[in-house]
């Protein structure tokens, strides 16, 4: 990496969201504009992830050339704004790399103990995330077209694994460590010293139920496993019975003021301690029957192709005792593929399951996305636009909790059955 020393140096230490150079002057030396594929630093001492994005701008001039961007706009949240999953939470991007810098560093104490050029010149695996030039140049191209971000599941595993950010059957042979190691605090354990309480509405046996940070609406909450696991399909039986539960009290909930409720599991992979967990969501009747087209309209836009999933599980479940609901579909029709689930409102009280199974590229917030399409709130699909002062969090919270109480199985005996 060509610059300054001194900047090269700093950021082995600072890992900032955005880095951004410039060249300066008038831009008429063939400096371009330039979006790196992002790459990943750990924070000294916290074991935690920053991705970093390099954005190289060109001189100012007077060209109407995109590949001469001489100023480009950012959607910054300030770090105190952000809610404590996101802050430790990292989705990585299908060819993230390794810290640059810190290899550039070390090609330059390479040169000077003179080692043969054959070993200088040898590619560090994760200098690329694991992906051939072509794959990079592919990324990169796509990079500069288009600022959605998507996440290529394919891709992403290849390089992490390859690069050393994923352990692979090898590296576990080996008994190397992962380079950037996995964090040890989770956001969504209760055992959490830096849990955010405060949003927590109730606490069962095997789940609680909360607000999240950034609520598309007031009836926005999820469900949350009690028991730390990536996925819903490694939970037991008996949490997914109580997170039923909540769901099934939750109906009632919402039936009480004329909703209906909309339920989401995304089940895809990223790097890091993620916490399973399901999205549930009021919607007004009036809005419920238009839920599957919602979802399937904007399901086209961002290649979500859903399948209708029988019934006939929850049918034969059990009436005196509560259901593992959507456990014995998702594991016929998932097939151990990462996947988008949601029950939707049909607006007769009823609800319709739809499976997506990811494959390749798949835009990670979808599912909140089109919630907040079919709410007719688009903007608040990004959490970072709703999020609000503490002080605001917990009235919302305590607010719900007065409404909610009566639905609340939680606070019966514990071996109460409704």
């Amino acid at each position: 990496m060509r610059g300054s020393t001194a900047v090269r140096e700093i950021v082995q230490h600072v890992h900032p969201k955005y880095h951004i150079t410039s060249r300066g002057g008038d831009g008429t030396r063939g400096d371009v504009f330039y979006q790196r594929l992002p790459y990943v630093s750990e924070v000294a001492g916290t074991g935690r992830k920053q991705l970093t994005r390099l954005i190289g701008l060109s001189g100012i001039n007077k060209v109407k050339d995109k590949t001469r961007k001489y100023l480009h706009a950012l959607q910054v949240v300030p770090f105190a704004q952000q809610s404590a999953e996101e802050r430790q939470h990292v989705d990585i991007p299908a060819g993230t790399t390794q810290n640059p810098y810190l290899h550039a560093m070390l090609d330059e104490a390479t040169l000077r103990t003179g080692e043969p050029d054959a070993k200088r010149r040898k590619v560090d695996p994760a200098a690329t995330g694991g992906l051939s030039t072509e794959q990079i140049e592919q990324l990169t191209a796509k990079s500069r077209g288009d600022a959605q971000f998507f996440y290529d599941q394919k891709l992403a595993v290849k390089g992490l694994r390859k690069g050393g950010l994923l352990p692979g059957e090898q590296q576990q042979r080996r008994n190397h460590r992962p380079a950037v190691p996995e964090r040890t605090e989770c956001w969504f354990c209760l055992s959490t010293p830096t849990l955010e309480r405060h949003l927590i509405v109730s606490i069962g046996q095997e789940a609680y139920l909360a607000m999240p940070k950034g609520a598309i609406c007031g009836d926005h909450l999820l469900i949350v496993p009690i028991a730390h696991e990536a996925s819903t399909m490694a939970l037991g039986e008996e949490t997914w019975r109580e997170m039923e539960r909540f769901k099934a009290a939750l109906r009632r909930y919402f039936a009480s003021q004329d909703k209906e409720l909309l339920v989401i599991d995304r089940n895809v992979a990223t790097l890091g301690a993620t916490h399973c967990h399901l999205q549930v969501v009021g919607v007004p009747k009036a809005m419920a029957a238009a839920a599957r087209r919602v979802f399937e309209t904007e399901g086209e836009k961002y290649h979500v192709k859903f399948e209708e999933l029988p019934r006939d599980a929850d049918e034969k479940a059990d009436a005196a005792a509560p259901s593992t609901g959507p456990l014995e579909l998702l594991r016929r029709h998932a097939q151990d593929k990462p996947f988008l689930y949601a029950e939707l409102p049909d607006g007769e009280g009823g609800s319709t399951p739809l499976l997506h199974r990811v494959e390749g590229k798949h835009y990670v917030q979808f599912g909140r996305h089109a919630a907040a399409c079919l709410l007719e709130m688009p903007r608040r699909a990004n959490w970072k636009f709703c999020v609000v002062p503490k002080p605001e969090e917990e009235k919302l919270t305590q607010s719900f909790k007065s409404h909610w109480k009566p639905f609340d199985f939680t606070l019966e005996g514990v071996d109460d059955e409704e």
